[in-house]
């Protein structure tokens, strides 16, 4: 997966760059060279500053992916940017980096690439199908310019072309000036539709002018994702075991299953309630599954396996008092709720990236550890 974005190069700043609360390790390219192996740590408005990396949007996204692999669970030592030296580059790019992530199976793997391709792609896309690709820029203080302009000698075009003066004179007007100027000046003459055109058939003339816009051709910074391998590296750092059980350590807004209903005995009334919690959970998009098949304890162990982080356990308590355990799937931990409030709990957990320890010390509630 991919993002090309595309920026004016003369104003380069990111508003956006001081809002990233994150310290990326970079091996730069000069450290490279020098056969260093250990990453330094910079903050993304330093690593701009001291030269390390070669501008704000670029460091932007550097930032931003290092904020994504941690969120998917991959520790801040567990990865770093490798700078790419010049001839290891692709021939459009002006600085690389690549995002490795520590695998205990494969050892330091790519898992992002980061280019700062320049104006290569619109530039060329622009030569070669002729369309104008340059945005305008605005500017605060007009500023003058000189502009070699070519006109056509109406005089030497008649004499050399007669009747076909109207049609060469639109010919000479078309033609890109800089192009036309240096064939002339290197060859003394141009063909042009079958047309030869030489120096005195033209007026070259500077003009100067004040402009408020000017066009440009975008800068483009690249970054690259592969998906596969951020799959693979994230599920491996998931998994555990506790006292030889194994554990999914999915982040909850990435588990594809987000809880479980569970309850602790198959008898009517707890079933019908943690039917009904299940048809709740699943209206507001909330993917669930409901089981009430097997002891508690190896339901629980089941879908920690698989990295559902919420089990909601009907118990005896849940049909005198309406109320339910949560439980936490990494630390065990578990708080007990009303019924109506379970639901907007671990949606709440989900979106805002909360633990049953967060949930409990902003409820006021009374931790349950039974595991």
């Amino acid at each position: 997966m991919e993002i090309e974005f595309f920026f004016d190069p003369e104003n380069a700043k990111c508003p956006y760059l001081d809002e990233l609360d994150v310290k990326l390790r970079i091996i730069p390219e000069k450290d490279v060279a020098a056969g260093v192996k250990e990453p330094r740590e910079f903050r993304p408005r330093e690593a701009v500053e001291n030269g390390i990396v070669p501008n704000e949007w670029m460091v932007f996204f550097m930032g931003l992916a290092t904020i994504y692999m941690n969120e998917l669970g991959i520790p801040l030592d567990h990865q770093y940017f490798l700078a790419k030296l010049p001839e290891e580059r692709a021939h459009y790019s002006a600085a690389s980096f690549d995002q490795m992530v520590y695998s205990e199976r494969f050892g330091w793997v790519e898992v992002s690439g980061h280019a700062y391709r320049t104006d290569y792609d619109l530039s060329r896309h622009a030569k070669y199908s002729g369309y104008d690709l340059t945005v305008e820029r605005r500017l605060t203080t007009p500023k003058e310019v000189v502009e070699v302009r070519v006109y056509p000698n109406p005089q030497r075009v008649r004499e050399a072309f007669g009747n076909e003066m109207p049609r060469v004179m639109q010919v000479i007007s078309r033609a890109d000036p800089k192009w036309l100027i240096n064939e002339l000046n290197s060859r003394g003459k141009v063909i042009i539709d079958g047309f030869t055109i030489t120096s005195d058939m033209v007026f070259i003339k500077e003009e100067r002018r004040k402009v408020h816009v000017e066009r440009f051709i975008p800068h483009d910074i690249e970054p690259s994702f592969g998906v596969d391998r951020i799959v693979y590296v994230t599920l491996e750092h998931a998994y555990t075991e506790v006292n030889g059980k194994p554990l999914l350590k999915l982040p909850p807004d990435i588990a594809p299953i987000k809880a479980v209903v569970l309850p602790i005995i198959r008898k009517q009334e707890y079933v019908s309630i943690g039917k009904r919690i299940f048809r709740e959970l699943s209206s507001v998009g909330i993917k669930a599954i409901y089981d009430d098949d097997g002891a508690i304890g190896s339901r629980y162990a089941k879908y920690d396996s698989v990295g559902v982080p919420f089990a909601i356990t009907i118990d005896d308590k849940t049909p005198i008092d309406g109320t339910v355990t949560i439980r936490d799937r990494d630390t065990k931990a578990q708080i007990r709720v009303k019924v109506n409030d379970a639901i907007r709990i671990i949606a709440d957990a989900i979106s805002r990236k909360l633990s049953i320890m967060d949930i409990a010390r902003s409820m006021g509630l009374q931790l349950i550890i039974r595991e």
